[in-house]
């Protein structure tokens, strides 16, 4: 079936953005965030950059790797870095020039960039640290945490990394020390997959497999209490951010979510892939029927009750 960019006005209308976008059969359409709050999108062999609702960049690559299924992106200044089954590769976006960089890194689940250096989680290989440069791109890359099958990084306001694993646990990365440390189900974060984490003012938020969501604030971790049957509804909680209200969006299996403090609201049905806060203005969800752009003014007036 065919598929397309669409913007949610504020009446609930499905509009499409002007990109001609057809993705596989059964497969999400894919976005990823870009630089000052635009976003990429891919299909097939042809990227999109959408800046406030209009497409300004088309840019076609001739290579077989986009035919794989396993597929991250990110942008960063000259390149777009991408991680597929076949590796880690970039792109020139001014050229369309595609390399690959990385044929060892098979099973990328995370791609980030953290202060001029690419941060790139596989489940396989681990965690591993790339050294940026604007004109060339990536010059090397090295292993931070082996053999630890990671799902998502994040930097805290003082520079310390969180890193989430697939049953592994929480790594803590100091920023101003070389000493490790791992929360796990013995300090009460639980022993599912975590899925996302998240970094607010003052605590860490961490959603996993199983549709739970806790956060550590201080030497403690707590979990938010759901009513029956919520966290099996909720699934794996995919993606977390905050607003600017304080409030949380949750990506999960099941559709997108908003917690208010005291309970959560149902935003979108669709099964969310990923979400980016753009410009504190509106969210972008990758859902299973396309990309759907909410102004945050009308999900919050038309969020409904979780259960």
């Amino acid at each position: 079936s065919r598929k397309k960019f669409y913007s949610l006005n504020a009446e609930l209308e499905l509009t499409p953005f002007p990109v001609p976008f057809t993705p596989r059969e059964n497969s999400y359409t894919r976005i990823f965030e870009a630089e000052e709050g635009a976003f990429w999108a891919f299909n097939k062999q042809s990227f999109y950059l959408v800046e406030s609702g209009e497409l300004t960049k088309s840019l076609k690559i001739n290579s077989s790797v986009f035919d794989k299924s396993h597929f991250f992106l990110k942008a960063h200044q000259n390149y777009l870095y991408y991680a597929s089954e076949d590796g880690l590769g970039q792109i020139n976006i001014h050229t369309g020039d595609a390399k690959m960089l990385f044929p060892n890194l098979k099973e990328i689940k995370f791609l980030e960039v953290f202060n001029h250096q690419l941060w790139i989680g596989d489940s396989g290989a681990g965690l591993w640290v790339a050294e940026l440069d604007e004109e060339k791109g990536v010059q090397s890359a090295e292993a931070v945490l082996e053999e630890v099958s990671i799902s998502s990084v994040i930097q805290d306001s003082e520079g310390n990394f969180w890193v989430a694993t697939y049953g592994q646990g929480l790594y803590f990365l100091p920023a101003n020390s070389e000493k490790i440390e791992v929360l796990n189900e013995d300090n009460g974060l639980g022993n599912a997959a975590l899925e996302s984490v998240l970094a607010t003012n003052d605590k860490i938020w961490i959603g996993n497999a199983r549709g739970e969501l806790r956060y550590i604030q201080g030497d403690r971790i707590r979990r938010i209490d759901m009513a029956d049957g919520l966290s099996d509804r909720l699934n794996r909680i995919i993606g977390i951010d905050e607003l600017s209200t304080g409030q949380l969006i949750l990506a999960t299996d099941k559709g997108t979510f908003l917690w208010d403090g005291d309970g959560f609201f149902q935003i979108l049905d669709e099964p969310t892939k990923a979400l980016y806060l753009h410009a504190e203005e509106e969210l972008i969800l990758s859902t299973s029927f396309g990309v759907v752009e909410i102004p945050l003014k009308c999900l919050l007036d038309n969020a409904k009750p979780g259960v």
